[in-house]
């Protein structure tokens, strides 16, 4: 996909975007397209009427290990810290810790477990046994039991993606920790957890910003684009 020393690059999302910078620095000319009318992908955040930064497909939080990674951003951004909790709202109007805990357990089952074997044995009672669970149903039943799968994980696969657990793969779930704790951090266990200071599309902005790099939106890829360019 080069002419002489240009790249096509298709999409401006992370992984566009850091293509594009990095062959742009290495002396590439770079053409970036992107079908959507602005860069940052499914990261996109903009002002809304209230005065608030919103990402627009749902939140995205930056966090990690690797502090090459993290040295590299901060080139393109000023990084503030940020500790992620989630609550789900159940119908009765309480507010519950996600992913689950041992304080989402005992208020949604109304016990006093105080301990990880406490928590490990109460679910054990809940849960099905299934040494190859076939879904994210079958999964979850086996992970936390039918109770608390209904209870969250049901409702908000519906309202993300119109689906039904059953239409969903294993995998995408068992991402989700379950905790025997009270530790209500979704990633407590990285060493970098931090946001853009100025959101997520100026820091995408200033990383296409180079002269090397020429970024093309509202454009879709189709095949014909790539002629003049070598493969």
């Amino acid at each position: 996909m080069m002419r002489g020393r240009r790249i096509l690059v298709v999409g401006a999302g992370f992984a566009g975007a850091v293509y594009a910078r990095e062959l742009a620095q290495a002396g590439f000319e770079v053409d970036v397209l992107d079908r959507r009318r602005h860069v940052a992908g499914n990261a996109y955040d903009e002002m809304c009427p209230t005065g608030q930064l919103v990402h627009r497909y749902g939140p995205h939080l930056f966090h990690t290990n690797n502090e090459t990674v993290v040295r590299w951003l901060q080139r393109f951004a000023v990084f503030v810290p940020c500790q992620h909790h989630v609550h789900a709202l159940v119908a009765d109007g309480r507010r519950v810790p996600l992913p689950v805990n041992r304080t989402t357990i005992n208020q949604v089952f109304g016990l006093r477990l105080r301990n990880e074997q406490a928590v490990r044995a109460f679910l054990r009672s809940q849960t099905e046994v299934d040494p190859a669970p076939a879904n994210a149903t079958a999964f979850l039943n086996a992970s936390i039991g039918r109770v608390l799968t209904d209870l969250f994980f049901r409702p908000y696969t519906r309202k993300m993606w119109a689906l039904e657990l059953e239409e969903l793969d294993a995998a995408v779930v068992k991402r989700i920790p379950i905790r025997f704790d009270d530790e209500s951090r979704y990633f407590p266990d990285d060493r970098f957890r931090m946001m853009p200071r100025d959101g997520c599309t100026r820091l995408f902005e200033t990383m296409l910003d180079h002269p090397r790099i020429a970024v093309t939106l509202n454009q879709a890829f189709d095949a014909t684009l790539l002629d003049g360019y070598a493969r």
